[in-house]
């Protein structure tokens, strides 16, 4: 997500002044605070707090409330303390809003204080993207005396759609006819922000262009990175044009799509196509322990190796602490957001922390984090923001967004987060969940540098924008498409026959956890899990059985089936035997006649 949400529904940081120093202590008062919102069905936002400050002591006493709302823009602020309307100062300062509360009378003594209401309307920070409807609340910084009495109630509209996600867990959370209901309190606003999305799913549209080109004086086979499926994105394929001569997947995951160049050919590859993101992950790949141990390894730009990032890991640990470590630790530079800007890798980022770019965030996570004995890889991808100093290069430049994954070995999945984006919007928690916005390109992790992006494959002093990410609906066709095809029956011997088939997918999506079924005359013989079988690609498998003694074991008819698609194979069955018949009688013939001639000699 994005600065719009910086924050959402709350005060972010309550501090506490008064012209007698009345706040500079946290043994002087007890605050609470009650927030309550409401979002409409066209995204506005009605929000209140119910705060109540209590004297602790009997020698100071409130004169005035600050409290500061980042990232929202406040309309028809008022507060009220009883019945009476209070007097407020509002300012804009450089990373909220500033609201000064003035009380009308002093409330000296021990136990005594004041109980008051703020009240606001805000049209800017409940947005709906594409097809979500997102909300982030960012945690609450409580240095002065709120001692965690903070309570949160936040109703959302049932036509926002179904929950997507909520993160933290909230205390209760209830399902009414019309709304949703939503409560927090205590340590779940101090510790981590709040984040909510409505929607299954969000969908984006892609138009990729590739550049390829082959400077040799002959013929050579030149691979490209096309987006590829993971836990938490489906890639729907409107086209690849021209289509590749096949596609796999590598040990990350990544989709290679394979062309043959001829000698000093250029040519331009166009992918066009939808990517579907989920706030639930999909298993697809069980990883295998070798792998996981090769993504605790240095890299180039991965320097787990070194003392100093040692000594990190053995102070961080774990995921979390390693991430809140960059993401505080860490200045982001904006200035550096350019196509030329020259990756330093983490050792280097760890000693100039206050100049970095996404790319020093994620490699210095990655570094620590496989020093810690965690695997961890990095994501290259576009990432939909609305930040105006991140926007114009994403829209005139491809330059791309870069954040890590790590495993959990008890969930058993790659984990997506963002420790840079933490740190752009203020504290907004993408740890424990990311937003419906982060489309993964490539994956590395066993290599710190390939495969290359796109937005990479270019040529000429003058390159163009080969990447355009737009928020679009899900097509009507996004399905994978299996067609099957068989060689005919192919005799090995007098007693084995073999066959081949090809399973070939002419749909938009890839095919999983597909099952081929062989049946011999109507009886099922073999059944084959298939390997995922991407689009525009095909999979071929040879099949081989016992024909028996004159073909007499062939069945009549092979049929072959993947879900609803079959194909019927002929083994012409008596032509078969007659030839194994003729076989046999020709054999016996020539020893036949060779006998002869040996005797009549």
């Amino acid at each position: 997500m994005d600065k719009f949400i910086k924050a959402i529904l709350i005060a972010v940081l309550f501090l506490f002044f008064a012209k007698n120093d009345a706040f500079s202590s946290e043994n002087f008062f007890e605050t609470s605070v009650s927030a309550f919102y409401r979002a409409d069905e066209e995204g506005f936002l009605e929000a209140s707090y119910e705060i109540e400050i209590k004297n602790l002591t009997t020698e100071k006493y409130a004169q005035s409330y600050f409290l500061k709302l980042v990232g929202i823009k406040p309309e028809n602020l008022k507060a009220f303390e009883s019945d009476n309307e209070l007097s407020v100062e509002t300012r804009n300062e450089s990373d909220g809003f500033g609201v000064n509360v003035y009380f009308d009378q002093n409330a000296v003594g021990k136990g005594n204080g004041h109980k008051f209401k703020i009240s606001f309307v805000d049209r800017s920070v409940i947005r709906k993207t594409g097809s979500v409807w997102e909300i982030a609340l960012p945690r609450l910084l409580t240095e002065t005396a709120v001692n965690n009495n903070i309570k949160t109630e936040i109703v959302i509209p049932k036509s926002f759609g179904e929950l997507a996600y909520v993160s933290p867990d909230p205390d209760e959370q209830i399902h009414g006819d019309e709304s949703y209901y939503f409560y927090f309190s205590g340590e779940n606003l101090t510790s981590e922000s709040i984040n909510l999305a409505f929607g299954e799913f969000q969908v984006f549209s892609f138009s990729i262009t590739y550049h390829l080109d082959n400077p040799l004086n002959s013929g050579s086979d030149i691979e490209l990175a096309i987006p590829p499926d993971t836990s938490f994105q489906k890639v729907i394929y409107e086209s690849i044009d021209p289509v590749p001569l096949d596609i796999y997947s590598d040990e990350d995951g990544n989709w290679i799509a394979k062309y043959t160049l001829a000698s000093r050919q250029r040519l331009d590859v166009k992918a066009t196509g939808y990517v579907q993101l989920f706030s639930t992950p999909r298993k697809l790949r069980n990883e295998s322990e070798d792998y996981l141990k090769n993504t605790t390894m240095p890299d180039l730009y991965w320097e787990s190796n070194d003392e100093k990032i040692k000594l990190l890991a053995d102070k961080l640990r774990y995921a979390y602490e390693i991430y809140k470590f960059v993401s505080r630790e860490f200045e982001y530079n904006y200035d550096r957001v350019r196509p030329e800007s020259k990756r330093k890798g983490a050792l280097k980022a760890i000693s100039e922390p206050s100049d970095s770019i996404c790319t020093e965030f994620t490699d210095t996570f990655i570094a620590i984090a496989r020093a810690a004995g965690i695997p961890a890889r990095e994501i290259n991808g576009y990432a939909y923001t609305e930040n105006t100093q991140l926007q114009p290069l994403s829209l005139v430049a491809d330059v791309l967004h870069s954040w890590p994954e790590y495993w959990d070995k008890n969930k058993q999945i790659w984990v997506p987060i963002d420790p840079t984006w933490e740190k752009t919007t203020n504290g907004v928690d993408y740890f424990n969940k990311l937003d419906l916005r982060h489309i993964t390109f490539v994956i590395h992790g066993l290599d710190s540098e390939k495969p290359y992006p796109p937005g990479s494959y270019k040529l000429g002093p003058n390159p163009e924008k080969d990447v355009f990410i737009a928020f679009s609906n899900l097509p009507s066709e996004r399905n994978p498409e299996i067609a099957l095809y068989s060689d005919k029956i192919d005799l090995k011997s007098l007693t084995k026959a073999k066959y081949k088939i090809k399973v070939v997918n002419t749909g938009s999506s890839a095919a999983y956890n597909k099952e081929m079924k062989v049946y011999f005359d109507g009886e099922e013989r073999d059944v084959f899990e298939l390997e995922p079988i991407f689009p525009f690609s095909q999979e071929e498998y040879s099949i081989s059985f016992s024909s028996g003694f004159f073909g007499s074991k062939m069945p009549k008819k092979i049929t072959v089936s993947v879900d609803s698609t079959q194909i019927n194979i002929d083994t012409n069955k008596n032509m078969a035997m007659l030839r194994g018949i003729v076989s046999i009688f020709l054999l016996l013939f020539i020893v036949g006649f060779g006998v002869f001639f040996k005797y009549r000699s």
